[in-house]
């Protein structure tokens, strides 16, 4: 038992040690981990806010170009203006040459009626396709023409009507294609945490990687888990083009499965020192049961010898003329030697099961047991008078009776009663042995059948476990304490199935 005790405390020891030791390392590695996805995260998020200002300030540049071609349109319209008001014999070459130098702005001058009186930097493909007042208006609409009125006499006026350069709709269709490879570029570069970009209300995302996208769809789960982000991690503001935007984040699965790790591997110590444990108590119980096993068997050879000595014995007194009922009686205890003999010899064999009357069993066992013990205590059988069949090895069984009855009898003291019913429910059979004597408190209740354990003060602790093993082993039936209270005696019951 020290040795038990000594190599769990060991084995208790160690795998504190060995766990408090991987927390510690885990705690470590994760608050490494935890920061360089911080630092991640700062990186990703200084890199989108660089690239959305080189966008802002494209787009601004791109801004200033347009300005400039409204104030040269202004500049033409203005010019035209000028050759209708002057006279005729000023020479007009400088604002011809004006006129002929823009080679970027289209536009296109009508009069009132939408008669096409001059264009420039136009084709004549596109001239043709815009050839009446229907498909002009149509045109001046859906391509977003600026229209400047010059007036051309008192209430009469010709427009000039003119769109953006070629030049300006591809840097603006550049920009717009950026922008885009810009978006995709911060959600293919995201680390590996996943990531929110909202505008300053926290509603709208600007952007997003390693999150589900019905999430950015719905404005309550959005809410929900940005505040989640929230609660493990503050946000970084930053500037977006010319918002201010916040950036959430939370932790990777990487770093979640981090944390559980030293719980699994735990769970898994505790699991693997449970079943060491188990493998310690039952080669320990196996070792008891073997040298259980070897003293029975060698209490059973021992007595061969004297039993067959007595034996002699009993036939040379039957030639000394000695008185017949002194030979009988002697003969019933060295038979009695014989059958304790083959008891011992048939534990940890497989013994024999015959089909057998158990209360025809309990009345021998009365018979002979109630001869054995003092007059001042009574021994009734409560039975059926049908017979209740079960497969039985007689010898053992009627050792466990003899065990039980003898514990019964010590617990009174030399004075009081067993009584012994059984009876049939389903298909078990069930006989309760109950007594009057000393009873026993439930902690003792508990043990009464551990190798070992006893209440006496003499005793070697075997009785009670033997009685088990031969009920549960040997006859697959069940043997408990069914009812004992300290001072009012004990009850034990035996389950067989029936045969």
């Amino acid at each position: 038992m020290y040795y038990r005790k000594r190599i769990i405390v060991i084995l208790l020891l160690v795998f504190s040690m060995v766990f408090i030791g991987l927390l510690m390392f885990s705690n470590s590695l994760i608050e490494k981990l935890k920061t360089e996805e911080k630092n991640n995260i700062a990186l990703w998020a200084n890199a989108v806010q660089k690239k959305s200002q080189m966008i802002q300030d494209t787009k601004e540049i791109f801004d200033q170009i347009d300005s400039m071609e409204n104030s040269r349109a202004q500049i033409y319209a203005s010019v035209y203006q000028r050759i209708i008001d002057i006279p005729n014999n000023v020479d007009m070459t400088f604002y011809e040459q004006l006129i002929n130098s823009n080679k970027s702005i289209p536009y296109i001058l009508t009069d009132e009626d939408y008669n096409i009186n001059a264009s420039r930097n136009v084709s004549a493909e596109y001239l043709e396709s815009i050839n009446s007042r229907e498909k002009l208006q149509q045109a001046l609409v859906e391509e977003h023409y600026e229209t400047i009125p010059i007036r051309f006499l008192p209430g009469k006026y010709i427009y000039l009507h003119y769109k953006e350069s070629n030049l300006s709709v591809q840097l603006r269709e550049l920009l717009v294609e950026n922008f885009e490879d810009f978006t995709n570029d911060v959600i293919r570069n995201a680390p590996s945490v996943p990531v929110v970009v909202t505008d300053s209300t926290r509603r709208k995302v600007y952007t997003f990687g390693n999150v589900d996208s019905s999430i950015t769809r719905n404005p309550e789960l959005l809410a929900n888990t940005l505040r989640q982000m929230q609660r493990q991690s503050a946000p970084f503001r930053i500037k977006y083009g010319p918002h201010t935007a916040y950036v959430f984040y939370t932790e990777s699965n990487v770093l979640k499965m981090t944390r559980i790790f030293p719980f699994i591997l735990g769970s898994s110590i505790i699991i693997f020192f449970i079943i060491l444990l188990i493998m310690l108590l039952y080669s320990r119980q196996m070792e008891r049961n073997r040298l259980w096993t070897g003293l029975t068997k060698e209490t059973a050879h021992q007595l061969g010898t004297p039993i067959s000595a007595l034996m002699a014995w009993t036939e040379i007194l039957k030639s000394e003329q000695v008185n017949p009922e002194i030979i009988t009686e002697i003969e019933k205890d060295v038979e009695r030697l014989n059958v304790v003999s083959r008891r011992f010899s048939n534990i940890e064999s497989t013994p024999e099961l015959e089909r057998m009357d158990i209360v025809e069993r309990i009345r021998h066992f009365i018979s002979y047991f109630k001869t054995r013990i003092s007059g001042k205590i009574t021994i009734e059988l409560q039975a059926p008078d049908t017979p209740l069949y079960a497969n039985l090895n007689g010898n053992l069984f009627e050792w466990v009776l003899e065990n039980m009855g003898k514990n019964a009898v010590d617990a009174m003291e030399g004075e009081g009663f067993i009584r012994i019913t059984c009876g049939k429910e389903k298909k078990n059979i069930w006989i309760d042995m109950q007594d009057n004597g000393k009873g026993m408190s439930r902690k003792n209740a508990r043990r009464v059948f551990m190798p070992g354990f006893t209440t006496k003060t003499r005793g070697w602790g075997v009785g009670m476990t033997l009685c088990q093993r031969i009920i549960q082993s040997y006859h697959h039936g069940k043997i408990e304490v069914r009812k004992t209270e300290p001072g009012k005696g004990t009850t034990f019951r035996i389950t067989l199935p029936e045969a």
